[in-house]
């Protein structure tokens, strides 16, 4: 059996030793470069632009060139712009765009262009733009408030609580620092078509997206996507340089490319996270939870893409792991004048986990009970399921206390408590767990598995890998099915040309359905196989087996081989499939962390961490490791010290990595990753989703580590938020000396 085993990556080899396409590293004769000049003010009004003179061969476009528009998510916006046109809204937004034969000379030509701005007055910050009389960042609005989602205000919200605890607390912006910048190449064909290579998640959905932007029909795009260096999220989302590039190609006749520079990328490719959440806990004087209120503002930025959808994923996931029998909610979007906030690993489930689990832990200590005992007394019993939450999330399968218990033993939770009773060494240790779940897994995927006149397995996916290690996986599931070597099979992806439909990469979606199609499709071409052996070897259907490429009869060696059966056939057997998930997975798990905080400088040092995890049934644990593993870097890094920042002018602080810092190995320890497995019932495979696991439970855990260690210091639990970086937690720890 393949499924459940250790294999290594197939895709590696090729990535590691540098013989991976990129976009960047397709680049046809007549290549054009795409740059763009871009806004250094926040908000103000384009008074004047001078395009004249950039150079021989440069040609440059405002909006009044190249109008394109598209419809934001919320409706009632206006629609957006490629090009701003007369009005700039945050700080990188394209005013004007340059092509050139080199793209150091369309840089250099950007950087020329002239153009006059009049400020305009701006909000950075969320509490600043819902304030009254605030700058507008569309005035025909007359509100920066766009999306609301909550329920009613219940009447004894906290009846029977002895101890009513609220907090607030900042899940701060991030940039998804992927290896790869993102890019695009726009090829007119001789046929008439438009190749677009993209580093893209959705191969299908950007296509569908640059048609209706550019006025193209869908039959004449085909969108191809190559090795993609990291996604994170933030290349699901929809950018001006796409239908620029695009309509640029058209319009020249010629390939148009654009790939950003670092620098771009830290300031516009989508942030993650932003939002400020208010939790009110209500509870009894021995720890029953009885109400919960939730209150979320999340900032959009000064466009909206698909951070409407992370409010509205934590918006389902506030009442974690746990029986609330009363929740009441208010989830806001609000525009600042930013560049555009999207998805980032977990898009909103790890704010929900962070806000909700780190209140737990305040609330622990208002009761003054042990924070893993206040859990144990509040999850949700394993009987229980499917359960229904209190906003209507109905959660699959779980076993929530196995997780917690296992996480605390692996841990050595009681002695690490023995231990701060009795160190006095000027280091200060904490302690902090997190038990989380999550949603995964909603909606449709393509599958297509075919055996050749060669005896070689093709597969067809309509996810699109960004490191997830699917042509390792999927070929792992058909490999299974069909009986035949790993090596045999070939996984395709990401050609629109090629796979008719898919949904592409996000939310932890990937093995649940696409891995879920690909198995669907492996078995019915597999009871094709068998039914058409037992005619062909006049055997009995039940009596064949698929093994080593071949179909023999049970207990034989009478048989044929799946070439002869595809060559037969005209040169392939194939079937697919379009598996639509009966209802959502819910992954959940424990992760614990063991900090140590130098007194005299503020520095917090991870001491140890443990991650149990439940995705369902596993197809691969090294695959499923690496993706724990990559999430909880990005999870502490977010409880440490990454985070975007900007001034009070909209100015981007954090615009290179000697000011945005990114995770390094010396930041972690080994990590204990451990998993239980709790199959679902929505899929015929089992799984769930793992990618976005690391990252929401990983946050929290570091976060209540951090604060056990302060507040056993004497730290007031509002004196200090994320991120935890030296110079803060210095201060906190100077003030109470002081």
């Amino acid at each position: 059996m393949l499924f459940g085993a250790r294999v290594a990556r197939v895709e590696d080899s090729q990535l590691v030793t540098g013989r991976g396409t990129f976009v960047d590293d397709i680049e046809p004769a007549g290549t054009l470069h795409l740059a763009l000049v871009r806004s250094p003010v926040a908000h103000g009004e384009i008074t004047g632009i001078d395009l004249d003179d950039l150079g021989p061969g440069v040609q440059a476009f405002t909006d009044a060139d190249l109008p394109i528009r598209w419809k934001q998510v919320i409706g009632d916006l206006p629609e957006r712009t490629a090009l701003a046109n007369g009005v700039v809204r945050y700080v990188g937004e394209p005013v004007a765009a340059v092509i050139a034969e080199d793209r150091h000379q369309a840089w250099d030509a950007a950087a020329d262009v002239w153009v006059e701005y009049a400020d305009r007055p701006s909000v950075i910050e969320t509490s600043a733009a819902l304030a009254a009389g605030a700058p507008l960042v569309y005035p025909e609005l007359g509100s920066n408030l766009v999306y609301r989602s909550g329920s009613d205000p219940i009447d004894g919200l906290f009846d029977g609580a002895d101890v009513v605890m609220e907090r607030t607390f900042s899940n701060h912006r991030i940039a998804p620092g992927m290896l790869e910048t993102r890019g695009i190449l726009a090829v007119p064909d001789e046929a008439g078509t438009l190749v677009v290579y993209c580093s893209h998640q959705s191969p299908h959905g950007l296509r569908d997206q640059l048609a209706a932007a550019c006025g193209i029909a869908v039959d004449d795009l085909r969108v191809v996507v190559p090795e993609v260096g990291g996604g994170f999220g933030s290349k699901a989302s929809f950018y001006p340089e796409y239908p620029l590039a695009a309509l640029l190609a058209l319009r020249t006749g010629r390939p148009v490319k654009f790939v950003e520079t670092r620098t771009e990328n830290l300031a516009v490719a989508a942030h993650g996270r932003g939002q400020t959440t208010t939790v009110t806990l209500g509870a009894t004087a021995d720890g029953e939870i009885v109400g919960l209120r939730f209150r979320t503002v999340g900032d959009m930025g000064a466009a909206v893409d698909n951070q409407r959808w992370c409010l509205h994923l934590t918006e389902q996931m506030v009442s974690g792991c746990y029986v609330i029998p009363r929740i009441e909610r208010e989830i806001l979007g609000v525009l600042t004048h930013t560049a555009p906030v999207g998805a980032f690993r977990g898009a909103g489930r790890p704010e929900a986990a962070f806000a909700l689990e780190h209140a737990v832990d305040h609330l622990a200590r208002r009761l003054e009970i042990d924070p893993v005992e206040l859990r144990r007394r509040n999850l949700i019993d394993p009987d229980s399921f499917p359960y229904e939450t209190g906003v209507g999330s109905i959660y699959d399968s779980g076993s929530y206390r196995v997780a917690l218990d296992l996480a605390c033993e692996r841990l050595g939770y009681e002695a690490v408590r023995a231990e701060q009773r009795i160190r006095g060494d000027g280091v200060l240790v904490g302690v902090g767990v997190a038990s989380y779940v999550e949603l995964a897994g909603g909606g449709q995927e393509y599958g297509e598995v075919g055996v050749l006149a060669d005896g070689t397995v093709t597969v067809k996916t309509g996810t699109s890998p960004h490191g997830q290690g699917h042509r390792t996986t999927w070929a792992q599931i058909a490999a299974d099915e069909l009986g035949v070597p790993l090596d045999a099979v070939t996984v395709i992806h990401g050609d629109t040309a090629v796979v008719p439909r898919g949904g592409g990469t996000s939310g932890s979606r990937s093995a649940a359905l696409g891995g879920t199609a690909v198995g669907l499709a492996a078995a019915a071409l597999a009871d094709r196989i068998r039914e058409l052996a037992a005619e062909r070897l006049e055997a009995d259907r039940a009596d064949i087996r698929l093994v080593g490429g071949s179909a023999v009869v049970a207990g034989t060696d009478v048989g044929v081989t799946l070439a002869e059966m595809a060559e037969s056939a005209g040169g392939i057997l194939t079937e697919s499939t379009d598996f639509v998930t009966p209802g959502l997975n819910y992954p959940f798990g424990t992760h614990g962390c063991v900090v140590e905080i130098d007194r005299t400088t503020g520095e917090v040092a991870i001491r140890s961490y443990v991650a149990v995890d439940d995705c369902g049934r596993v197809i691969n644990p090294v695959i499923t490791e690496g993706q724990i593993h990559g999430g909880i870097c990005q999870g502490v890094a977010h409880a440490l010290f990454e985070g975007v920042r900007h001034d009070a002018s909209g100015n981007l602080v954090t615009a290179n990595w000697s000011t945005y810092r990114i995770p390094a190995l010396t930041d972690l320890v080994p990590i204990d990753a451990v998993r239980t497995e709790t199959p679902t019932p929505n899929n015929p495979l089992g799984v769930k989703g793992v990618g976005e696991a690391g990252a929401t439970g990983s946050t929290p855990a570091v976060a209540n580590a951090v604060m056990d260690a302060l507040t056993r210091a004497g730290v007031d639990e509002d004196a200090i938020g994320m991120p935890y970086t030296p110079d803060k937690v210095w201060a906190a720890l100077q003030e109470v000396r002081e």
